[in-house]
């Protein structure tokens, strides 16, 4: 099989499976994604992309820690809140470990600080450590209290 027709193929099932799984992550119904969207990432096959399409606000309550990750795009609609929940259970929102070629594109992630005089440290939104080659575009962070992005090698 050609090369272009494998990647055309893997890629064709990697969106379907992606679109088929998000249904498990509902915005704005107060419900944990924390678990929906750790098993959407790393069920996306390299070389690959993964689409939150739905707008609104999406709960996370525990890290979303992820290891050995390598060419993939996460990107989110206009309107995509990923938000830690009042109980969350970690640092950072999203770590990715020892990955490279991650792209993480139109999020908006919110934190749990919202004293703007006495920030909470350790409360941090994104880590990347031991990997290279990251790309982060047109995302935002409010209320956090340390690092909204911390790269570290």
């Amino acid at each position: 099989m050609p090369k272009s027709l494998f990647l055309f193929i893997a890629l064709s099932l990697s969106i379907l499976f992606s679109s088929q799984a998000s249904s498990s992550m509902i915005p704005d119904d107060g419900i944990d994604d924390s678990e929906a969207l750790k098993d959407l990432i790393l069920n996306t096959a390299e070389n690959s992309a993964l689409k939150i399409e739905e707008p609104g606000v999406y709960d996370i309550c525990s890290a979303i820690i992820v290891r050995n990750l390598n060419n993939i795009v996460i990107t989110a609609n206009t309107g995509v809140i990923l938000k830690k929940c009042d109980q969350f259970e970690g640092e950072y929102i999203l770590s990715f470990y020892n990955s490279r070629f991650i792209e993480i594109n139109g999020f908006i992630f919110r934190g749990l600080t919202t004293d703007t005089i006495n920030y909470v440290w350790g409360e941090q939104g994104i880590l990347f450590a031991g990997s290279e080659d990251i790309s982060i575009k047109h995302n935002q962070f409010f209320d956090f209290g340390d690092a909204a992005i911390r790269a570290t090698s």
